[in-house]
């Protein structure tokens, strides 16, 4: 688990706005269920204290989608619409709960997964879901991850590819 609370600002040090950014990232707890299954659970929440986003630079607002948040949406495509652009929002929750039942071959896992994520700002937007499944491979170079979700709000299935950590 990791927590962040270095990111602040204020007007007297020559910043538009005054802010504190804090941020808690949960990255993969594990718990055995069988002889070779598990379940994972990973997270994420964050908070930027101001008076409004405005003033506050991108970096230090929240987005998510994409293999690493909620997957079956596309990357940092979760967060506030403005006009055509999709910005940060001053909060954000999100969290995987993936099952991963043993496979034989050379695939080392299966991941049965099902992603929740909420961007906020002002007013409340709505949470968004996904489910999907995934195979896991103990590769030469490192555990391979390819999963295929399926987001609530657009509908499509998305591919997803990552290094993951070590299973």
């Amino acid at each position: 688990m990791r927590i962040d609370f270095r990111s602040a600002a204020s007007k007297r040090l020559l910043s538009e706005r005054d802010f504190v950014r804090t941020h808690l990232r949960l990255q993969q707890q594990w718990w055995p269920l069988g002889e070779r299954d598990s379940l994972a659970l990973r997270g994420e929440i964050g908070f930027t204290a101001a008076a409004s986003r405005a003033g506050v630079p991108q970096d230090y607002l929240f987005r998510s989608g994409g293999a690493q948040t909620v997957r079956g949406h596309a990357y940092q495509s979760l967060g506030v619409r403005e006009g055509d652009a999709v910005v940060g929002g001053r909060a954000f929750l999100w969290g995987s709960l993936e099952y991963h039942p043993p496979v034989r071959g050379p695939w080392a896992r299966l991941s049965l997964c099902r992603g929740c994520g909420r961007t906020l700002v002002g007013a409340t937007c709505g949470p968004v879901t996904a489910v999907g499944a995934g195979l896991r491979w103990q590769s030469p170079v490192g555990p391979l991850a390819l999963d295929l979700a399926r987001g609530s709000r657009s509908g499509r299935w998305y591919p997803h590819f990552a290094l993951m950590v070590a299973f």
